[in-house]
């Protein structure tokens, strides 16, 4: 129970067999199936957020990093995927030294070297290079970027080395995260009566067009709808997820998280997944709504759209 961040690992040869990361609070990391069968779940952690980086390098070789926060201890644990269930990394979990309400990852196609972005409840952002020593995960703190308390979920378009994140007293904002550039935030749009946001953000993803261009997909949580922009900010279009046959609408969600490619039948173009709290008097749970059917509602003109574990070739060659 207590559902917040979700992530998706893409099946590096069948993306058919991807597995949904869910935070489950108490009830640890849950790892489900795209037909939402449970597989495995850590139980001996409290997990809250969760993030997935690809090609990550350990022990000379280059592997999928998951990366889950503990709201219990306040730290980060690092895990890969082997044979489709999750293994735990060699190392002492990384101190994080506030509680976090977002995380996500990026990797620099410049530097090749992989960040964890930590939202404080504190309102600072925390950022972490991330490397192995000796097959064993470590973190070095290198920023913190002081942006205001109510900040929380987020994602980074690793092409151009932005987060995009929620605020819950201004809207959706947007931030360079390279450690060398200059923190200076812009605003993607704001919460009514200054923008289009009804009153608070949750969760945030990116669909990466394989052209460059992207659509910024943010949960307007209050207004129960989902609204996409372009990366300038540009209001594109909404939609809500209603009823199915067996599942209730979404009501209450927290984390969101996208993959835009063919992932079997139930999901040619991709899957959205949200985190939902609001369950119909139930626990809360994850929710899978089909790509396609999104892009339809949206009517958006980007179609292709890039593969997530291609941050690993890109960052191949780097140093």
């Amino acid at each position: 129970d207590g559902a917040n961040g979700v992530a998706i690992w893409v099946h590096p040869e069948d993306a058919g067999r991807s597995l949904i990361l869910g935070a489950g609070g108490t009830g640890g990391l849950e790892v489900y199936g795209l037909d939402g069968a449970m597989k495995q779940r850590v139980s001996d952690i409290e997990a809250s957020h969760v993030m997935v980086r690809y090609g990550f390098e350990i022990g000379g070789a280059r592997h999928p990093l998951v990366l889950a926060y503990d709201p219990m201890r306040s730290t980060l644990i690092g895990f890969t995927v082997d044979n489709g269930e999750l293994e735990r990394l060699p190392g002492a979990p990384i101190a994080a030294d506030d509680e976090l309400t977002g995380l996500c990852g990026f990797t620099s196609p410049i530097s090749g070297r992989t960040y964890a972005l930590g939202m404080t409840d504190s309102g600072d952002m925390l950022q972490w290079e991330l490397f192995a020593k000796g097959g064993a995960l470590e973190g070095r703190l290198v920023r913190s970027v002081a942006l205001g308390k109510g900040v929380e979920y987020c994602v980074v378009d690793d092409s151009n080395g932005t987060m995009y994140y929620g605020d819950e007293a201004l809207g959706v904002m947007a931030l360079p995260v390279d450690p060398e550039t200059d923190p200076a935030r812009k605003i993607v749009d704001l919460a009514a009566p200054r923008g289009q946001i009804t009153e608070e953000v949750k969760g945030v993803a990116l669909a990466q067009g394989a052209d460059g261009q992207a659509l910024l997909i943010v949960s307007d949580t209050s207004s129960e709808r989902f609204s996409a922009y372009d990366l300038e900010g540009k209001l594109l279009g909404r939609f809500q997820v209603g009823a199915g046959a067996k599942v209730d609408a979404v009501g209450e969600n927290e984390g969101i998280a996208l993959a835009t490619i063919p992932m079997g039948a139930a999901y040619p173009e991709g899957v959205l997944v949200i985190a939902d709290q609001d369950n119909d008097g139930e626990h809360s749970n994850f929710k899978l709504v089909g790509w396609r059917e999104v892009r339809g509602a949206l009517a958006v003109a980007v179609k292709e759209f890039a593969d997530p574990r291609a941050q690993a070739a890109a960052t191949a060659g780097t140093v």
